[in-house]
């Protein structure tokens, strides 16, 4: 903070010995024909508007199912319906959520 009032204390002088600080384009009075004098002002350019940002859409896909323990009575129930060279078929226990398992893949 010390260091910015030093290197600004050369310029106050400047300021204060004027009768009033510079402006970036002078203000004119000019007269209109009803004898009241205007006041310019300069236009300002309007600034461009910000284009409106485009959402980001992202999807994500996940599934969650409860426990896969399998009890004695499933086990048993699977050896009934295996077939062939199968031991086990868990194919009914699955039935109902396979359709949602390959739309997830």
């Amino acid at each position: 903070m010390l260091i910015v009032f030093l290197f600004c204390l050369p310029l106050l002088p400047k300021f204060f010995l004027q009768e009033s600080i510079p402006t970036a384009e002078p203000v004119s009075t000019e007269s209109s024909s009803a004898g009241s004098a205007t006041v310019s002002q300069p236009e300002e350019a309007e600034p461009a508007p910000e284009p409106e940002p485009q959402p980001l859409v992202q999807t994500v896909r996940f599934s969650a199912t409860g426990d896969n323990l399998i009890h004695a009575p499933i086990y048993k129930q699977a050896q009934r319906r295996a077939s062939g060279e199968e031991a086990y078929s868990f194919d009914y226990c699955y039935e109902h959520i396979a359709p949602f398992m390959h739309s997830m893949m």
